[in-house]
């Protein structure tokens, strides 16, 4: 699967969250865990 480079801003308390999820999942980069959330939020939509 070949890779797209994205630049996006995120709001501070978005962030936060993230982190803090990242950190709970014992995810290993920020980017794993927006993969993660992204992807469970699709499987849900």
């Amino acid at each position: 699967m070949g890779r797209v480079a994205k630049l996006i801003k995120f709001p501070a308390d978005l962030v936060k969250k993230i982190e803090d999820y990242q950190e709970e999942n014992h995810l290993s980069s920020f980017s794993a865990a927006v993969y993660e959330l992204i992807r469970k939020g699709l499987k849900n939509g």
